[in-house]
């Protein structure tokens, strides 16, 4: 089966990438996309232009983007102070803080995305999420480390987000889902017809 990512998770690694530019670093590391992902919200901000984005696209962010909202606020985080508080340790490297360049995930990095793809393999879903790479992120030692002081009750928070993770996330759902409704509705509407003699 193929996976694929979803837009939301796109949308993650883009700003993962700009963290670890910006913070000249040497690669997009695990804690680059912890910020890329309390970073979502940025997106539907009043003065960033979403133009070049379909509806779709845009609804399906929304969509997964609500369900870690959730967990984040269930465990009293705000994104936006937890983006700012965990930017000031995110890792350094050589280059130039700011500085235009295309920058790659490292090592850590892609072993985390790797357990992703398997959960999302695991639970039937087409789309690694941002719920998956979350989860995946929670195995993570340091990233354990820089959540900790700043969740509440860490363990309620893990067990929130490995049960967001065992949910399918499919491609398209809305459409399948629109379509379905259609044609149960279709078929009301000419049984309903044929009753009546029409």
């Amino acid at each position: 089966m193929a996976i694929t990512r979803s837009y939301a998770l796109d949308v993650v690694w883009q700003f993962a990438a700009d963290e670890a530019v910006n913070a000249g670093s040497d690669f997009i590391e695990p804690e680059h996309f912890l910020v890329g992902i309390c970073s979502i919200e940025k997106l539907f901000s009043a003065e960033r232009d979403t133009n070049k984005m379909t509806s779709y696209s845009l609804s399906s962010i929304r969509a997964e983007w609500q369900d870690v909202l959730a967990i984040l606020l269930h465990a009293r985080v705000t994104p936006s102070v937890l983006r700012r508080d965990l930017r000031k340790d995110l890792p350094r490297g050589q280059a130039t803080p700011g500085q235009g360049r295309t920058v790659n995930r490292s090592d850590r990095a892609r072993g985390i995305f790797e357990v992703a793809e398997k959960t999302a393999e695991k639970v039937g879903s087409n789309l690694v999420g941002v719920s998956y790479l979350l989860e995946a992120l929670l195995h993570d030692d340091a990233i354990v480390r820089a959540l900790r002081p700043r969740v509440g009750d860490f363990a309620a928070f893990q067990a929130m987000v490995s049960l967001a993770a065992k949910r399918p996330l499919q491609a398209f759902p809305a459409v399948a889902q629109k379509a379905s409704t259609s044609a149960s509705m279709l078929g009301d509407i000419n049984t309903e017809r044929k009753a009546a003699g029409n």
